[in-house]
């Protein structure tokens, strides 16, 4: 390649980016050579050019570092990200824009060989992808989760990744054999959310940046659904998004997906679950809760990961082992009991058969110690009374301290817990317990013989009761993918947990409602109301004649029965958020049309078209002579009496024979009867009788051949007769309205040929 100097820096171009060489010095570091790419910059192997120590230098991509906002934000995202401090997040240990460049030095983690090691690499790389172990996959994911818990929660407004894949988790020895994972490039993606007007989508196949992801910042394998929304905020969810999609490769060696676009379509695409591929099933939902389209699906905080992740790495007793475990109890109870047995087994025949029935005692039946068992007490003896929350139920702020003790049937007396209560010894003791907020736990039966003075109820929490009220009759309430019911309804949660839950409804947007450590409900249930935000739609109206001629006008435009204006057709009504409208017309020269009812859908454009009557408009005619032809633009009229379109500008002729023809211009609104009259006037006519009858006329200086001629009334004419030997006769003539004459004319022979 050639070389080229730019600024002091010795640069190899590699297409529009440049390449930093080995040797060369940017900063305090000397580069040693390339070690990675990604969306945003170059990865080089440095060394502090006085200490000789060891880092990794990112040197941000030109195209970026050109812009003055983006340096002004790196500058300020570089102080941040060397504020992390975690085991399992890179340190940043210096920055710097200078020579046209921008980078920041971070540690150097090297893998066993002391190369850049990445899960990438352990994935397969650029060739086949590998699965993992379980035990390999659970030490590198907790540790993932450990760096996003700190993050997420940074100085109490988090810092969020944005761009986690498996090139930016490096990888180094640990102890025990296990894989150190640092978390690299934290925060830099924060950058590009703050700039609108560059895209850092990882390269898509074809090189180029497709126009409609303008502004997304990302990797398209490993990017939520909503990063794919310009100006939407990415939060811890979209982070565990990315962690789902990782994980799901490392169990599977498989990609969910190859770009997470299609799931927001409306058939977003399946995905098969890990137990698919031969892995446990307790993978499955962990992996595909992660994998949610919905953010408010997802885990929400990374600790909430870290437990169920926790969860599966817990052993479990095997099946074999429980078997011995149960046959061997069932051989002690049944050597305990086996004495009692032989003597029921050894009772008289007559005991048998006897009808009177036996004494019913409440309490239990004091039964002789088995041989060798501890002798019963006789004397009072103290217990310790104690509780502790039922496996399964989650712990309050404060474990409830005070409830009803009652021994024997005896009087409930108020206690301090844990209370120490003095028993009567020979017989079994019956001490029963309430708590307020907890279910009256199964009452504990205390044999002097036993030797324990701590005695637990186990407290099983009252469900926390709510009810969910909102603006939508018919929204659904969701936990997680776990359905609750409805709005208006009931519900029943576990209490001193924080829940989130989903309001969802076809025609809202979804809300997330989060209750936080909710106490047992005692009475009428907590009521709590949300307003979720309507999706809008869109409403084209346009409308047609009868006859298929469109009015292109103005009309009146109702809706629910109330007039929102007078607009030009076709219109189109924005943010709609009704489920269904009622809508009518009023057209000027129309006839008003009757309401439709018409389902709006979110986010579309729904058409309703409109089929319009005119409304009646009638000429009539009142002409002489009677017998006139009438012409209307230009259509002959039968009868006297036609109708017309409203607002039409018509041509009315009237048209007979012996008179002369009259026009009118008329145009009728709609509802409108008009009568047009019109009064024909009879034409004129001047009728030559001549002598000789060749003789030749001219009237006004023009050649007239007929004998009859049409003339116009009120006007003098000039008439010439002309003949071959005869004498040239003129005359004036005028004619009145109406008038018809005749003109006989004989001319005189010229004398002697003069």
């Amino acid at each position: 390649m050639p070389e080229q100097k730019r600024e002091g820096v010795w640069v190899e171009q590699a297409g529009a980016e440049p390449v930093l060489q080995a040797g060369t010095v940017v900063g305090h570091y000397r580069i040693i050579g390339f070690i990675a790419e990604g969306s945003m910059g170059r990865v080089y192997e440095v060394e502090h050019v006085t200490l000789r120590s060891r880092h990794a230098l990112k040197v941000i991509l030109q195209r970026y570092a050109a812009d003055e906002r983006f340096v002004k934000n790196f500058r300020r995202e570089a102080r941040l990200m060397a504020n992390l401090q975690h085991p399992n997040i890179t340190h940043v240990t210096d920055y710097g824009v200078e020579q046209g460049l921008c980078y920041f030095v971070m540690e150097y983690v090297a893998g066993a060989d002391g190369k850049w090691m990445t899960l990438e690499d352990r994935l397969g790389g650029s060739g086949p992808m590998t699965p993992l172990p379980a035990a390999e996959i659970l030490s590198i994911f907790s540790q993932i989760a450990e760096a996003l818990v700190y993050c997420h929660r940074f100085e109490g407004k988090g810092v969020i990744h944005r761009d986690l894949k498996p090139s930016n988790i490096l990888l180094r020895p640990g102890e025990g054999g296990r894989d150190h994972v640092v978390i690299s490039d934290f925060g830099i993606a924060q950058i590009c959310s703050d700039m609108a007007c560059l895209s850092t989508v990882e390269a898509v196949p074809g090189g180029a940046v497709p126009a409609d992801i303008q502004g997304v910042s990302g990797t398209p394998a490993y990017m939520s659904p909503e990063q794919w929304q310009v100006g939407n905020a990415a939060g811890p969810e979209s982070d565990l998004f990315a962690v789902g999609v990782m994980l799901y490769q490392a169990l599977t060696g498989a990609m969910p997906f190859q770009d997470s676009r299609a799931l927001m379509g409306s058939h977003p695409p399946a995905i098969k679950k890990p137990s698919a591929f031969g892995r446990s099933r307790g993978w499955d939902r962990l992996v595909m809760r992660c994998l949610s389209v919905t953010p408010a699906r997802r885990y929400h905080d990374a600790a909430d990961f870290l437990r169920d992740l926790g969860a599966l790495s817990r052993p479990r007793l095997p099946r074999v082992r429980l078997a011995l475990v149960g046959s061997l109890l069932l051989g002690v109870c049944l050597a305990w009991g086996w004495p009692w047995i032989r003597g029921l087994a050894a009772r008289p025949e007559a005991d048998v058969g006897a009808t009177e029935p036996l004494p019913v005692s409440s309490e239990p039946v004091p039964m002789a110690p088995p041989r060798g068992a501890a002798p019963v007490r006789t004397e009072p003896f103290p217990v310790s009374v104690q509780i502790r929350i039922a496996p399964g139920h989650a712990l309050p702020y404060a474990l409830p301290v005070q409830g009803e003790l009652q021994v024997d049937q005896g009087v409930w007396h108020v206690v301090t817990l844990p209370h120490v209560v003095s028993l009567p010894g020979g017989k079994p003791s019956r001490l029963r317990l309430r708590v307020a907020g907890y279910e009256e736990p199964p009452p504990l039966v205390l044999d002097p013989a036993a030797d324990g003075t701590r005695q637990f109820f186990d407290l099983v929490p009252l469900p926390a009761r709510i009810k969910v009220t909102s603006n939508a009759a018919h929204a659904e309430v969701l936990e997680g993918e776990v359905r609750l019911g409805r709005v208006g309804e009931v519900l029943a949660l576990a209490p001193f947990r924080d829940h989130r839950l989903l309001i969802h409804s076809p025609r809202h947007k979804e809300q997330v409602l989060t209750i936080r450590r909710p106490e047992p409900t005692i009475g009428e249930p907590l009521v709590m109301s949300v307003d979720l935000v309507p999706i809008p739609g869109r409403l084209r109206i346009d409308a047609m004649g009868a006859d298929g001629y469109h009015p292109g006008k103005r009309a009146d435009i109702y809706v629910d029965g109330h007039l929102i204006g007078h607009e030009l057709l076709p219109f189109v009504m924005q943010n709609l958020t009704q489920e269904t409208v009622r809508v009518a017309l009023d057209v000027k020269g129309f006839k008003p049309t009757q309401p439709r009812e018409v389902t709006l859908e979110p986010n579309q454009v729904v058409s309703v078209d409109f089929v319009l009557d005119y409304q009646e408009a009638w000429l009539t005619f009142d002409v002489e002579p009677a017998d006139s032809m009438i012409l209307l633009s230009g259509k002959r009229v039968q009868g006297d009496r036609v109708k017309v379109v409203p607002d039409l500008l018509y041509n009315v002729r009237f048209v007979s024979e012996e008179y002369w023809p009259v026009d009118q211009k008329v145009a009728l609104t709609a509802g409108e009867t008009r009568v047009v009259s019109a009064r024909l006037t009879p034409r004129c006519y001047l009728r030559m009788d001549l002598q000789p009858t060749n003789a030749v006329v001219f009237m006004s200086g023009r050649r007239i051949t007929d004998r009859k001629i049409e003339v116009e009334p009120g006007r003098f004419y000039a008439v010439e007769v002309r003949a071959s030997g005869y004498q040239t006769e003129t005359t004036n003539i005028w004619l009145e309205t109406g008038e018809s004459r005749t003109v006989s004319i004989s001319l005189r022979k010229k004398l002697f040929g003069l």
